[in-house]
């Protein structure tokens, strides 16, 4: 008798010692799109407070349009010109990015919100043609007119792809933002243009660099949230979006290769270091991601890979994520957003809960 009784002890004593930390089926896949759209809402929420209370500025009254410089150079006017021109077809992206995510309250209502804010850069842009002097109101109405002949078209309709594209393009465009600051202020260290030093458009691009660095942020944290709780599927997603990714406008601008040649020239964006080193590299890092083919080898392997229970598959990309980096991030959001309800006093109508995914594997 007591031989057994020491044999169900050491079988007990053996279960407990090789059982792993986290049980990968405690989650169910309801569970986990549950806690990505409760995240995402909270996130929407904080997004909104934060953007009414630290980015609240006009295209009309905050910049002193009077003292915009009358001499730019014809590349600034290209690269203005081409501002201006992708801004243009932001009512068909808001309309087909609101379509693709309206099942989700908080994408949904980011996107709307998204769009609102866009819409005060292209206002920008206006004013900006205008007030060189080098562009008459009926040129630039013509232009609109021209523009909006043709009709921007989301590349997927997947959200978790759209999501995944708009991190790449928010970082991108924050890029072309602070260039164009950095020249308007004279201190862009390898632009040809020398000669557009201009305080008011400094400012200007200024303003919408942060506000596209505020998106980008929304877009990342989003992503993080989408790794987190459904690694294998998001994997997947970047792998598209990177070897797909085309810029907006490319075939939609009349003078899309001006556009290009005179940013190129700026300095303000070329291909091989602001979009393969300044955007992917800090979009990899910020995610926790070794590299693209790191991620697209362990999409593969999870493909031919299941575990002993035939589902699961995401395990074997965690040797291309780092995982405590990704977890790390998703615990700070959820600070971040019960700051903001408590500070708001809502927490007591619906408190956005961190809820751990068990399949990540302890550190």
């Amino acid at each position: 008798m007591k031989a057994i009784v020491n044999l169900e002890h050491s079988v007990k004593q053996f279960v407990i010692d090789e059982t792993p930390n986290r049980c990968p089926e405690l989650l169910s896949k309801a569970q986990r799109e549950r806690a990505l759209e409760r995240s995402f809402v909270g996130l929407y929420k904080w997004y909104i407070d934060r953007s009414q209370r630290t980015r609240s500025w006009s295209a009309d009254r905050t910049l002193r349009w009077g003292d915009f410089s009358k001499t730019h150079s014809p590349e600034m006017l290209q690269i203005l010109e081409g501002f201006f021109g992708v801004e243009q077809f932001n009512p068909d992206v808001t309309g087909n990015i609101t379509h693709v995510v309206r099942q989700s309250y908080g994408r949904g209502g980011f996107q709307v919100t998204w769009g609102a804010e866009e819409m005060r850069h292209s206002d920008l842009w206006r004013n900006c043609l205008l007030a060189s002097g080098q562009r008459t109101l009926e040129w630039v109405e013509n232009y609109v007119d021209l523009l909006r002949q043709g009709e921007w078209t989301a590349p997927w309709d997947d959200p978790t792809r759209m999501l995944l594209y708009q991190v790449v393009q928010e970082r991108a465009t924050q890029l072309n933002y602070l260039g164009a600051a950095q020249i308007a202020r004279g201190d862009h260290p390898t632009s040809q243009l020398t000669s557009d030093i201009d305080p008011v458009l400094a400012e200007g691009a200024r303003l919408i660099a942060i506000d596209e660095a505020a998106h980008y942020n929304f877009f990342l944290e989003g992503a993080r949230l989408m790794f987190y709780y459904k690694p294998e599927e998001t994997a997947e997603a970047l792998v598209d979006v990177v070897k797909f990714y085309s810029m907006p406008g490319r075939d939609l601008l009349p003078d899309y290769q001006s556009f290009g040649q005179a940013l190129a020239k700026a300095d303000v964006f070329r291909v091989r270091q602001h979009y393969v080193v300044d955007t992917l590299k800090t979009v990899f890092d910020n995610l926790g991601v070794a590299n693209l083919a790191a991620i697209d080898d362990g999409v593969k392997r999870c493909r031919l890979i299941p575990n002993s229970q035939g589902r699961l598959r995401e395990t074997t990309l965690f040797e291309s994520l780092d995982y405590g980096k990704l977890e790390d991030s998703v615990k700070s959001l959820a600070k971040r957003i019960n700051a903001y309800e408590d500070d708001a006093q809502v927490a007591c109508l619906a408190r956005t809960e961190f809820v751990p995914n068990p399949a990540i594997p302890p550190r």
